[in-house]
């Protein structure tokens, strides 16, 4: 994969910068240091001589970074690799002075220039000392900047399986349901065979259908509210035939959560809850009502029926079945502390469930002009 140029030019602006700010700092603490020693300086030549030494330290940066990345040290026993570095930072520091000395030295400082073994010597052992503290700042910015990669790279994964594990768990406990569904409604069709075999033909057509839409929602993501009420009205449907004109349904939409984003077959759980449990008859007619809202920054919704509430002994109309448990844990993976589920008997009869999930826009509309 190709390097963009300006990420290369920025990188290149990086370095003369840094060594820049090196040079400028170096060459002011030897113009202050021989100012206040009272002897008189050329503060000029000498900040031009340390901002030549400094650029040809930047000019050996980009290799350096490379054989710091190529041998890499990774824990401090590893003697072959710091005996190679120190190797690399005395060749290093001995060619960088040898070019400072030939070629800009005579030109800023000519009496700096060594004339004598003992002044090339001390030179010489100037040359390492420093020129090791320079490579070690480089190898080491070097390492730094490469555990910094590695500590993104294994947070983005970390992320990114975390997000792979919550999706497995939400489709596991979406699988759940479908059998948990099935069985119910064809325990319902069954009842009608030898009483109303035409109803139940109808039925079985109604689940056929909406079995098919079902499967567009396998992989777990978000879909639109709308979207998930025509999988509740289908799933009604079927459940009108079985009353026989009894259910009257009371849908309370606000059309501005029609386009709201909402895991699939969340509702469909809780609205099956209050066929199981409260709509049995306990009234001449059954009422199911069925209300989205938004509240500021919040999708409302709530189920409500005229069922006995959790008033009755019997353990069928234990409320807390398997459907509201499966609905709560999958709000709390999706949503974790953003969301509410609250549920219990409304007033004298009655069962209300309520939940709030964060207002979304679901993604394939989130761009459109409303």
């Amino acid at each position: 994969m190709a390097i963009p140029w300006s990420y290369k030019l920025r990188k290149t602006l990086l370095i003369l910068g840094c060594w820049t700010a090196y040079g400028l700092v170096m060459g002011s603490r030897y113009v202050v240091v021989q100012s206040l020693a009272g002897n008189r300086v050329r503060s000029v030549r000498i900040l031009l001589g340390e901002l030549a030494f400094a650029w040809l330290w930047a000019a050996a940066t980009p290799l350096l970074w490379r054989l710091s990345a190529r041998f890499p040290v990774h824990k401090w026993s590893d003697v072959r690799r710091l005996l190679l570095h120190a190797a690399f930072a005395c060749a290093f520091s001995l060619a960088i002075k040898f070019v400072w000395d030939i070629v800009f030295l005579p030109l800023i400082q000519p009496q700096w220039v060594p004339t004598t073994g003992r002044a090339a010597m001390v030179s010489v052992i100037g040359a390492i000392d420093f020129g090791t503290l320079n490579y070690t700042m480089i190898v080491m910015a070097q390492h730094a900047v490469a555990y910094l990669s590695r500590w993104r790279q294994s947070l983005i994964q970390s992320e990114r399986l975390a997000k792979l594990l919550a999706e497995a768990r939400l489709q596991s406990l979406q699988m759940q349901l479908e059998p948990h569904f099935l069985f119910n409604t064809l325990q319902s069709i069954s009842q009608l065979v030898h009483e109303d075999p035409d109803a139940a033909e109808r039925m079985l057509a109604l689940l056929g259908d909406m079995l098919r839409k079902t499967l567009a929602c396998r992989n777990g993501e978000e879909i639109p509210l709308h979207e998930e009420l025509g999988l509740l009205h289908q799933y009604i449907d079927i459940q009108q035939v079985r009353f026989r004109g009894r259910l009257e349904v009371q849908w309370l939409v606000d059309p501005t959560t029609e386009n709201a984003a909402i895991p699939p077959m969340l509702m469909q759980p809780l609205v099956e809850n209050a066929f199981r449990h409260g709509l049995n008859g306990y009234h001449t007619v059954d009422v199911l009502s069925i209300r989205c809202a938004r509240r500021e920054d919040r999708l409302h919704i709530e189920i409500l029926d005229n069922g006995p509430g959790q008033r009755c002994p019997d353990k069928d109309t234990d409320r807390q079945g398997m459907g509201l448990r499966n609905v709560a844990d999958r709000l709390q993976y999706q949503y974790g502390a953003e969301q509410s589920l609250r549920y219990g008997t409304d007033g004298e009869d009655g069962f209300r469930v309520t939940l709030e999930i964060p207002f979304q826009l679901h993604e394939n509309l989130s761009g459109a002009d409303r």
